[in-house]
């Protein structure tokens, strides 16, 4: 059991890109608006690529031929990233509308990377960006969970770590891996998740305190963090955010 976690821990970094992303794509965007919605910030900048972009994502949404989908959405990705190479890398709403056509694929690193720079350029827009990455965020772990009730720890593994790519503001995910990693005594993936959690938070807000009050602060142990709770700890489940 030790080697399936620690196989599940590197498969993210490890396995080739084609067998894992649909697994995590499938729930990403099963989690998603189904149709066009626009941000209640008002977004920066934009020219007719960018608007092409946002078409694109439109009619991805509405058709219901997969194939079409995935090249329109491919085809948003690109008209955007032209854009945002040709004069409109300082415009919160090519960033954000790139983000969308990445998010509707799945692609939690374009997402992420597209969504930190409409925070920065626009931080009004913060409350939507989260709310998109809080639904990916949802999504991926609850499968997690799912997966360690069938105490499938590798796979729960993988949901677990790609929740945290997209979603940091919130400790279940960095706990439910930590939780894997004390009950199979591995002090070595307990300790860098430790430091991975207060990091990710520092660098999402950009503090040295963020650092210190992180999802998993004080190295805690899993057992230290279950008081209090009432009923079963073991597999935490989170709802999913409401459309609009």
């Amino acid at each position: 059991m030790t080697r399936l976690i620690a196989v599940g821990f590197l498969l993210l970094a490890a396995a080739p890109a084609a067998a894992q992303q649909p697994a995590i794509a499938s729930r990403v965007t099963g989690a998603l608006d189904q149709k066009l919605v626009d941000p209640a910030c008002k977004l920066t900048g934009g020219d007719f690529k960018v608007s092409s972009g946002k078409t694109y994502l439109k009619s991805a949404l509405e058709s219901s031929n997969p194939d079409a989908r995935n090249r329109m959405l491919r085809d948003g990705v690109r008209v955007i990233s032209e854009a945002i190479g040709s004069g409109q890398s300082g415009s919160s709403a090519a960033w954000y509308w790139l983000g969308r056509n990445y998010l509707q694929q799945g692609d939690l690193v374009g997402t992420d990377s597209a969504f930190t720079k409409v925070e920065k350029i626009t931080p009004a827009c913060k409350a939507d960006t989260d709310k998109q990455r809080y639904r990916a965020w949802a999504a991926l772990v609850n499968a997690g969970s799912e997966f360690r009730k069938n105490n499938t720890m590798d796979s729960a593994l993988v949901m677990f770590t790609a929740a945290n790519s997209i979603y940091r503001d919130a400790p279940l995910s960095y706990m439910n891996m930590a939780e894997i990693y004390n009950s199979q005594k591995m002090p070595r993936q307990l300790a860098g998740l430790l430091h991975q959690g207060r990091h990710d938070r520092a660098d999402r807000h950009g503090t040295t305190e963020a650092a210190r009050s992180g999802p998993l602060q004080h190295r805690r142990t899993a057992p230290q963090w279950r008081k209090g709770r009432r009923g079963d700890p073991d597999v935490r489940e989170v709802p999913a955010a409401g459309a609009g």
